[in-house]
C-alpha cells in the first residue's frame, strides 16, 4: 500500500471506453501504415496532457520495434478530424500500454476531440478491447485522413486520454472548509496501478477513507485517524488488485460519501 497525503488536490479525470483493457486480437485492412483513432468527449474543461494507448503482442509485428505518431485534432465529423493540436512520434520494443505526454492541449467541457494513433510500416498493429461494451467511438484507417468505424462492430480501441484541469485551483481558504465533507473524483479513473484520492472535511473529525469491492468486502482502510480540516490527498496503488469496478467511502463524524471506482490492467 502506497499512501501519501498532501495539503491540496490534483484534479483532473482519465477518459476510456476500454473497459477490459488490451485484447490478443487484431487484424489488418491491407495497407503499409495502419491508423486507429478514438473520438473523445470532455467532461469538464482542463487540457490534455496524456495518451496511453496499447500495443499489440510483438508476434503480430513486422520488425522488432513498433514505430508509432500520436495525433490529436480538435474535433472529427464522422470521417475526417479537425484541426491538428499536437502530434508526437515514438517507437517502442515491447507490447504493452504506452504513455505519450501532450503539450497541455486546452479542451472545453462537452467538446468533442480525437485521438490518432499512427502504427509505421505495420501489418497488424492496433489492439481493441473485444469483450466490452461497445462504445461506437473506435475507428480505422489506411492513410490518416478517411476513417471508417468499422472497428466499433468489433470492439474499442485500446486509446485512452487524460485531462489536467486547475478547477479547484485558487479557492479562497473562507472556501476552503465547507460544512460537509467533499469527496472529489479520483485522478486517473479509470486507472492501473495507481490514482490520487481528494477530499475536504469540515472540522477535526475521526476520519476513514476505505476501498471495498463491488460486493462490499473490505480490500483496504487508506485512513483511519483524527484529521484536520481543510483538503487532503491520497494516492492508492493497487497493483495487488485485479481489474473491476470497486468504490471508496469517505466517513468523517457522521457525515458519508461513497464513489465508484475502476481498476483497468
Amino acid at each position: 500500500m502506497t499512501v501519501d497525503i498532501e495539503n491540496r488536490p490534483k484534479y483532473g479525470y482519465a477518459i476510456a471506453y476500454d473497459e477490459n483493457g488490451i485484447a490478443p486480437t487484431t487484424f489488418g485492412i491491407g495497407t503499409e501504415d495502419q491508423w486507429s483513432g478514438v473520438l473523445f468527449t470532455a467532461e469538464e474543461s482542463g487540457y490534455i496532457t496524456e495518451i496511453d494507448f496499447g500495443v499489440i503482442y510483438s508476434g503480430w509485428w513486422n520488425g522488432n520495434v513498433m514505430n508509432y505518431v500520436v495525433y490529436v485534432y480538435d474535433s472529427f465529423d464522422g470521417t475526417s478530424p479537425g484541426n491538428l493540436m499536437d502530434s508526437v512520434s515514438g517507437s517502442t520494443s515491447i507490447s504493452d500500454w504506452i504513455t505519450v505526454t501532450i503539450d497541455s492541449v486546452a479542451v472545453a467541457s462537452g467538446q468533442d476531440f480525437f485521438v490518432s494513433i499512427k502504427f509505421i510500416n505495420e501489418t497488424y498493429a492496433f489492439c481493441f478491447d473485444n469483450t466490452g461494451q461497445l462504445s461506437g467511438r473506435s475507428y480505422l484507417s489506411g492513410d490518416g485522413v478517411n476513417y471508417d468505424n468499422m472497428l466499433s462492430a468489433y470492439g474499442d480501441a485500446n486509446i485512452r486520454a487524460k485531462v489536467s484541469s486547475d478547477a479547484f485551483a485558487g479557492i479562497e481558504l473562507v472556501a476552503a472548509v465547507p460544512n460537509e465533507i467533499m469527496l472529489f473524483p479520483n485522478y486517473p479513473n479509470p486507472f492501473n496501478p495507481e490514482t490520487t484520492f481528494s477530499f475536504n472535511i469540515a472540522s477535526l473529525q475521526e476520519t476513514s477513507l476505505r476501498i471495498y469491492d463491488i460486493q462490499g468486502r473490505l480490500i483496504e482502510t487508506l485512513v483511519d485517524d483524527k484529521i484536520n480540516p481543510g483538503f487532503h490527498t491520497i494516492s492508492w496503488n493497487a497493483s495487488k488488485v485485479a481489474t473491476g469496478v470497486y468504490f471508496v467511502k469517505l466517513i468523517s463524524g457522521e457525515k458519508i460519501k461513497t464513489q465508484k471506482i475502476m481498476v483497468l490492467k
